[in-house]
């Protein structure tokens, strides 16, 4: 059935990823592979430039996210995608339109940006116009789109930069859902335990469900 040979044809994807040692990110309409020397590829959907190749071509094939080459982990939004660096600092690319680049403008990137401000980064997580980054610290800071709380410093006001994240100071990491984040956080540090993301829009903010 052709559902099947689908599923099979991802799954084989995968594997191949795996082998490879990449891991895969998806987005709205687009997607992108981690690969096992610090770059990247997307394909997909490319109006707004979030596969990074420097153009608005939509690409059925994968092309290399230009000057990505020390990649530790990635995390696409709904058009727009971001990765962390060796050195901690996040670069991010694509849509713009609330700030979720995280630049300092609303101007839509076809090539990576840094984000402002960010050097100590451990992990992200990406929401449909809104981006999230933990540090080294525990603590996490957001940027973009926060019509509905989502950046958690307490306004409804956007930002083109990054904002902190009130009370959270243990963070290990987050995900983020359309309209709202939700952080993981050491809940009992002598067994280990942690609160797992249980929904993809449910901390602060209001829930997309």
């Amino acid at each position: 059935m052709p559902g099947q040979t689908l599923l099979g044809a991802l799954l084989v994807t995968l594997l191949v990823l795996s082998v490879e040692g990449a891991s895969i990110a998806l987005g709205g309409s687009h997607s992108c592979a981690l690969l096992g020397d610090g770059t990247m590829k997307c394909w997909g959907y490319n109006t707004y430039g979030q596969l990074g190749d420097g153009t608005t071509t939509d690409r059925t094939t994968p092309v290399e996210v230009s000057g990505i080459t020390t990649a530790t982990s990635i995390a696409l939004g709904l058009q727009h995608s971001c990765a962390v660096l060796t050195n901690s600092s996040v670069m991010c690319w694509g849509r713009n339109r609330y700030g979720q680049l995280g630049d300092g403008t609303t101007t839509d990137r076809i090539t990576p940006v840094e984000v402002a401000g960010i050097t100590t980064a451990t992990s992200i997580a990406l929401g449909a116009s809104h981006s999230c980054a933990v540090l080294a610290d525990g603590t996490m800071k957001c940027w973009g789109n926060n019509g509905n709380g989502a950046l958690g410093d307490g306004t409804t006001t956007w930002s083109a930069t990054p904002v902190e994240v009130l009370g959270i100071t243990t963070a290990t990491s987050s995900c983020a859902g359309r309209t709202a984040t939700r952080p993981t956080r050491v809940v009992g540090a002598r067994r280990g335990y942690r609160e797992v993301c249980r929904s993809p829009a449910v901390s602060f903010g209001v829930s997309s469900a």
